[in-house]
């Protein structure tokens, strides 16, 4: 999915709502991801809502994959769609000038692409 097609049916990054009624609930979006087994090292919550259809979504930042994502699910926390757009899609130019940093699987110690990183 793109980001015009994101934000048409969620609108803007970062306009959502800070948090969402499931139920009598209300869950901000970092509780939301929680609920749903999804926040982890790495994960941005970013805003949730309702969508034009009743249901609720939760968008975040995944760091690893460098993808903006929205899950929509049911009350009962069952999901329903789980749609991603690659983040240079909201950064333009600015996401190839950036130094990502990057672990190195073979020494734990060195993260390659960032200034704090030890070079080997």
């Amino acid at each position: 999915m793109s980001r015009k097609e994101m934000e048409t049916r969620y609108g803007p990054f970062g306009g959502g709502e800070m948090a969402a009624f499931v139920g009598d609930l209300p869950y901000s979006p970092r509780g939301l991801l929680e609920k749903l087994g999804l926040l982890a090292e790495g994960i941005i919550p970013v805003d949730c809502g309702e969508t034009r259809d009743g249901t609720v979504f939760v968008r975040f930042v995944d760091l690893e994959e460098r993808r903006v994502a929205v899950v929509e699910f049911t009350e009962g926390f069952r999901i329903l769609r789980e749609i991603r757009a690659h983040l240079s899609e909201w950064m333009g130019d600015e996401y190839f000038r950036m130094k990502w940093r990057v672990f190195c699987p073979g020494d734990p110690e060195v993260w390659l692409g960032g200034d704090e990183g030890k070079r080997p």
